[in-house]
């Protein structure tokens, strides 16, 4: 049976995003291999018959680590015939092309789920990351980006032999058939954020603005967990909101916890294509989102909810305060978003992943083992 590679810096990355692009290539019928650090892997992809292997990738650009790791790959390649390489996560697609740059045979994907330099991005970044995404671009058959942003800029300065636009992972619109939203029995208005507590995340934005709004009938719930943890409870704390913000650690219930909420916030100020957003728009939640790349893909500002350019705590503000003030507003935006939301179908995207995967390896089935 013919070989394939995924490839991603974490495990956690594979089992949260690649469950899908696994099943499509054994569908095709590859012999999937994956390839990540597994230090901390939590079994998820032992049901799915994939081969494993450990390589001591590092999150960190600067670890020394991933020198270790560009050499464990580069053998795992030697020592496999892959007809094909599927990478993902910033290290992972940069170890992966490193590694397979000089190796023809071996046809080679990069999903870019958000580019680190974007228009509004740091300078350090642009001087950084995208010299380096420019070169491997060269050493890429296909470049799937997953916004319109990414897209058009990899269409204008890459120079990669294929590039697509596919939407996101997709989201199974299924999980969330059937649930009605508010089906708790809470007299208050329900805020709810759901993503990593990070300085990308930007919580504290929205902390801020109910500080501001001192307005008793609200709750505000937060899932996720990260390095912020401990600062964001404190400064909630300083403000005396505990009774009010509420930090629910990692959840795997969202769809629950989406269904008996009110409002969603979600004020990042970086994105690929955020899958919170999607699974809040499934349920029918209307949105308060900062308007970046990504988010701007997903939510029509004015009819599925609010986009705020920068950390405007006076925008938040106002913006809550209608929906607040209007169940019926905050009706209208969550039956739009659960509509548009449609779009990114996880079986329409499977569809579009099937095709890029046939097109990449060409007349792969009378290529010899």
């Amino acid at each position: 049976m013919k070989k394939v590679l995924i490839v991603a810096s974490l495990s956690t990355f594979l089992s949260s995003f690649e469950k899908s692009n696994i099943r499509i290539l054994q569908e095709l019928k590859f012999e999937v291999h994956c390839a990540a650090n597994f230090e901390n892997d939590g079994g998820e992809l032992d049901d799915m018959g994939i081969i494993k292997h450990q390589i001591c990738f590092q999150r960190s650009p600067y670890k020394m680590e991933n020198m270790k790791a560009y050499r464990e790959l580069k053998r795992l390649i030697k020592e496999n015939k892959f007809f094909l390489i599927h990478c993902h996560t910033p290290i992972g697609g940069v170890i992966t092309r490193l590694a397979t740059r000089n190796n023809k045979s071996i046809k080679v994907i990069y999903t870019a789920h958000g580019f680190h330099f974007y228009e509004g991005a740091p300078i350090i970044k642009w001087a950084i990351y995208y010299p380096i995404e420019k070169y491997l671009s060269m050493y890429t058959d296909a470049l799937i980006t997953i916004n319109t942003d990414d897209y058009l800029l990899a269409q204008k300065r890459f120079l990669s032999k294929n590039i697509y636009y596919v939407p996101g992972v997709g989201i199974d619109i299924k999980r969330f058939a059937g649930i009605d939203k508010k089906t708790n029995n809470n007299s208050k208005i329900v805020l709810l954020s759901v993503g990593e507590l990070s300085k990308r995340k930007n919580h504290r934005v929205a902390i801020e603005a109910i500080k501001e709004l001192k307005d008793k009938n609200l709750v505000y719930y937060i899932c996720g967990k990260g390095e912020l943890e401990n600062s964001l409870k404190n400064l909630v704390e300083k403000y005396n909101l505990s009774s009010q913000i509420q930090f629910l650690g990692f959840r795997n219930d969202i769809n629950r916890i989406c269904s008996t909420s009110d409002i969603f916030i979600f004020p990042s100020i970086q994105e690929g294509l955020p899958v919170a957003l999607m699974e809040a728009m499934s349920v029918g939640l209307p949105v308060i989102a900062s308007k970046i790349r990504g988010t701007s893909d997903l939510v029509d500002d004015g009819k599925g909810g609010f986009l705020i350019e920068g950390n405007k705590i006076n925008e938040y503000i106002e913006k809550i305060q209608i929906l607040l003030n209007s169940p019926k507003l905050r009706k209208q935006f969550g039956e739009y978003n659960r509509k548009k939301i449609n779009q990114f179908e996880i079986t329409k995207i499977r569809k579009i992943m099937s095709n890029i995967y046939i097109e990449t390896l060409g007349d792969y089935k009378n290529e010899p083992l």
